[in-house]
This record gives structure tokens, sequence and C-alpha cells, in this order.
């Protein structure tokens, strides 16, 4: 690539950085929304897994191997009186532990429509802000520039610099670059960790925020579906 084009993309670029940091609020709240929704999905799965059921189950085989082996024990080592109290605790025990079982489960039932609606709730207002977003990009004066995907300002300042750095030649060698850069990094860590990471390889504070971001941005922003 000669200095001529290595300029012109350059200054696109510029371009488009400053027309996407005009949705930079939109762009931050969808990349929260993301996250909280991912934290919530997580939530979910793992309330999922504390069966309720198999609890009450434990607690009904319990309750009834331990009152038949108190009937056995009385019925053969005790006066027979006691034998019908015995026998009578354990039939009018037994609804009980059945109305325990029931209100754990649906308790867990309650708090899994509760994840449910949260979650249908943060998916609405992701659909919406990225309807939104998407009508921005189609008004961008380079609509061609850039996948709607990498719109977000911090990851485009990145490809910037790899471009105004030499380390590639176009849009796309920078996009593949920053993937790889991701991948050799095995960066599927919280926020403060990428930072940490950028801020050891002598990042600027603002390119390690945007490291920070711009995975979580680009997989959100994939995610749009053109109506």
């Amino acid at each position: 690539m000669d200095h001529l084009d290595r300029s012109n993309l350059l200054t696109q670029l510029k371009e488009a950085t400053s027309y996407f940091s005009q949705k930079s609020p939109q762009y931050n709240q969808l990349i929260k929304m993301e996250e909280a929704a991912i934290e919530l999905t997580k939530a979910f799965e793992s309330h999922k897994k504390l069966s309720f059921s198999n609890l009450g189950n434990f607690f009904l085989s319990i309750f009834i191997t331990s009152a038949t082996l108190f009937t056995i024990f009385f019925y053969l080592y005790m006066d027979y009186q006691y034998t019908p109290n015995i026998l009578l605790f354990t039939i009018l025990d037994i609804p009980l532990i059945l109305v325990f079982y029931f209100i754990l489960h649906s308790s867990k039932e309650r708090k899994l429509e509760k994840y449910i609606k949260n979650l249908d709730t943060l998916n609405n207002e992701k659909n919406r802000l990225l309807s939104d977003l998407y009508q921005s990009y189609q008004n961008f004066r380079y609509p061609g520039l850039l996948p709607f995907k990498y719109t977000f300002p911090g990851f485009i300042e990145i490809i910037y610099d790899y471009i105004n750095d030499h380390r590639a030649n176009t849009i796309t060698d920078a996009i593949n670059l920053y993937h790889d850069e991701i991948h050799k990094q095995n960066i599927v860590k919280s926020q403060k960790e990428i930072i940490k990471i950028a801020n050891a390889t002598n990042s600027s504070t603002r390119r390690a925020g945007n490291w920070a971001a711009a995975a979580t941005a680009i997989s959100v922003l994939g995610l749009f579906v053109k109506r």
C-alpha cells in the first residue's frame, strides 16, 4: 500500500470514529446489557441445576425409610400399643413432606420464570438499540468501509492504530490481526483482566479500554438480524 492509499484509508477511519462516536452512549449501553444478559443466563442455568425435586425426593425417601424402620422396631421389640401411634405418625407426616416438596418446587419455578422474563426484557431492549444503531450505520458516508458488527468506536480506533503503525495494510488485514491477537492471548476473561493484559503490553489507557469492550461489542452487534 502506498502512502496516499494509507492516508486516505486513515482519513476515512477517522471520519468513521467521529461519526459512530456520536452513538457511543448507545454502544456502551448495549455492551452493558449484553454483559447483564450473560450473567442472567448463567444464573438461570445454575438455578436449573439446583434440583429441588431431587431435594424433595431425598427428604421423602429419608422420612419413609425412617418411619418404616421405627415401625418395625416398635413392632418387634416394644409393646404393641405403640405400633398404631407410629403408623399414625407416618400417615400424618407424609402430607407435610409432600407440601414441603411442592413449596420448594413452586419456588424454583417462580424464580425460573423471573429469569426468563428479565432476559426477554433485556433482549427486547437490545433489539431496539441494535435497530437504531443499524439505521445510523446505513446513513454513514462510507457504508461499505466496515461491516456493521465492527462499528463500535473503540474497535475502529484499534484498527486505525494497526494501519497507522503499518501492522496492517487494509481493514480486512486489521480485523484479522485483531482476532489473531485475541486468540493468541486467549482473552475470554473479564474486562478487568483484559485491561491488565493490554496494560502489560504497554498499551495506552484508551486502547486498554477499547480492547476490554470490543470483543463484547463485536459479539452482540454480530447477532443483529436485518429486517
